[in-house]
């Protein structure tokens, strides 16, 4: 049957008079010049989809935009290219003069100002080197999120941002953070911004000073109030039909959540603590959804099985600290390495530097429920040792060959922690490398945090440099009662009671010849306080 009406007055929703000119055009089409066809199976896109449609042809076209403004500017200076993973780039590239006869409009926060070439390139760099680390959906360009979500504008500029800037960014994003708890209930691009905040956090001197744990909470609670654990049902936690239109997509709000997951199973996982996070099947069905990117899938089940491991070892035991007995540990941690075995085969076909230092940082603190006291040797424990020795070592030698500039502070703390582990696993018979190559890598660890780090970083990084030189003093001497019950973290804070222990005693002046000869300390260790070991 012939559709009464032509597709163009059936999008536009007019009346048309096609039937009465037929076989000529309809009036409409006719004075518009425009072919009048007819199909009965034609459906009416919607206005909130055309918009959306619309808004991706406005960021492709600004794109193209700054791009080539960008290569303008970039042809009539003097500065030569530099390697996309050179630190420097995005220093040598913000000098830029702008050499347009009209001058782009400058974003101003406080007293710093960027004008839109710098702006251009904060945010390439921000998606080629950062945001792989947390791969969810950021809607809209950079002009597009600084007037809608100017805390996640500015977040993802302070990330890639050269010292300079980033020192005059960070004390204006915290305020803009403590303003979030007047805007209930908030809007997804602020909950991507506490995640960025998360993974690459303002500087902080002590641990205590750490903001991420909190970011991470807010940015959970916000979630769970905007609907993003129900992605498909935006009009049963948004009420005003107006805002309805202009919500974030389903992919979006999909792709945040699990993003919220990833990142609040990093931040337990380093305080030692259970995981505070909704997790139901609607989440785990997620992660192997096709529209979500293969790096945030596997990450999601990387984290996911690592908080599971965690918590069935850690804190369903009958003890008073939670862990389960030595021998069903040994077990379960049997167990759950065949469970990393399988996923590591998954993750193959997509292996790349960031979802190895994910896997292995993960599969370390798996490894390290073995090295308590309690254990006693066996077959079991000999392979997993050996495990945990391969692990720690691989680890070290990806962190070795990576430009740790841009990377999350989750990082640091996996390098810190493989470097620990490899200082624990020095006393068992059944390492297969040399002590000398050991002390070597762990010595190339802490070189390669030290070495990346701006003096204006804060206290935190030289915190965990004195930590690194001091840990094979601090391995042969007594710790007292062992820590059980920080999870997966217990390892760490007996490092970090026993520096504290032995450095109040009266004959900790200096290390033995041994730390002398492997790192060069010549005037011992210097005071440290608990909250100087900035990442645990």
């Amino acid at each position: 049957m012939r559709a009464k009406a032509c597709t163009r007055c059936r999008q536009l929703k007019l009346g048309c008079d096609a039937d009465k000119q037929a076989p000529s055009a309809c009036s409409r089409c006719r004075s518009l010049d425009h072919p009048c066809t007819f199909d009965p199976t034609f459906q009416r896109t919607s206005k909130t989809q055309q918009l959306h449609e619309l808004q991706e042809e406005v960021y492709r076209l600004q794109k193209a935009l700054n791009k080539a403004q960008l290569s303008a500017a970039t042809a009539g200076s003097s500065i030569q290219p530099h390697p996309s993973h050179d630190p420097n780039t995005v220093a040598n590239l913000l000098q830029v003069p702008e050499l347009s006869p009209y001058k782009t409009p400058r974003k101003v926060l406080g007293d710093l100002s960027l004008s839109e070439v710098e702006v251009t390139e904060l945010f390439r760099v921000f998606y080629d080197e950062c945001h792989i680390y947390l791969p969810f959906k950021i809607n809209g360009s950079s002009e597009a999120l600084y007037h809608s979500c100017p805390l996640l504008f500015w977040a993802v500029c302070a990330v890639p941002a050269p010292p300079a800037i980033r020192f005059k960014l960070e004390p204006q994003l915290k305020r803009m953070v403590s303003d979030v708890h007047l805007e209930t209930p908030g809007s997804v691009e602020i909950v991507q911004a506490l995640l960025i905040l998360c993974m690459w956090p303002p500087s902080f001197s002590w641990n205590r000073h750490d903001p991420s744990f909190i970011y991470s909470g807010i940015a959970i609670h916000m979630g769970l109030q905007l609907g993003l654990h129900r992605p498909a049902l935006a009009n049963e936690f948004c009420l005003d039909v107006n805002a309805l239109k202009v919500e974030p997509d389903s992919d979006t709000k999909k792709t945040t959540w699990l993003a919220c997951y990833i990142v609040s199973q990093m931040q337990v996982a380093r305080s030692g603590l259970p995981l505070p996070f909704p997790e139901d099947s609607n989440l785990v069905i997620a992660f192997d959804d096709p529209k979500v990117s293969p790096q945030l899938s596997l990450l999601s089940h990387i984290y996911r099985l690592l908080g599971q491991s965690a918590n069935v070892i850690g804190a369903k035991g009958l003890s008073v600290s939670g862990l389960v007995d030595p021998i069903t540990r040994v077990n379960m941690v049997m167990q759950f390495r065949a469970q990393f075995c399988t996923l590591w085969k998954r993750l193959l076909p997509y292996k790349c530097d960031m979802l190895e230092l994910g896997f292995l940082s993960a599969r370390l603190q798996l490894w390290s429920f073995v090295l308590h006291d309690d254990i006693l040797l066996s077959a079991e424990v000999f392979d997993i040792i050996n495990d945990a020795e391969q692990d720690a070592m691989r680890l070290l030698q990806i962190s070795s060959e990576t430009n740790l500039s841009f990377v999350p502070f989750y990082v640091r703390r996996s390098i810190c922690y493989a470097a620990l582990m490899l200082v624990k696993l020095l006393k068992y018979p059944c390492i297969r490398s040399a002590h000398e190559t050991i002390w070597e890598k762990i010595e190339l660890a802490r070189v390669s945090l030290s070495s990346s780090v701006d003096p204006s970083d804060g206290d935190v990084h030289h915190g965990i440099d004195r930590l690194l030189q001091a840990a094979p003093y601090l391995e042969t001497k007594e710790t007292g009662p062992p820590t059980q019950s920080r999870m997966t973290y217990s390892m760490v804070f007996d490092f970090i009671r026993s520096y504290r222990r032995h450095y109040y005693r009266s004959d900790f002046g200096t290390l033995p010849t041994l730390g002398q000869e492997f790192f060069g300390i010549e005037h011992g260790v210097r005071p440290m306080e608990w909250s100087d070991i900035g990442p645990f």
